[in-house]
């Protein structure tokens, strides 16, 4: 298993574990951005920067 943390707006913070898949959820993030994903594992720390997230929901 690994950590997963990101980094949101506001320097706010949210963390999950990821399960046996690696899949992981990660709720009450707003939509926009930028965002700073870390991903830290046995295997080592992967960064993923400017990650934009967006809602698919028709609010019309």
């Amino acid at each position: 298993m690994s950590q997963v943390k990101s980094v949101v707006p506001l320097n706010s913070r949210s963390s999950a574990t990821t399960n046996d898949s690696g899949a992981f959820v990660s709720s009450g993030l707003r939509v926009g951005g930028p965002y700073r994903i870390t991903i830290t594992s046995d295997q080592g720390t992967k960064v993923f920067d400017n990650v934009f997230l967006w809602s698919s929901r028709n609010l019309g």
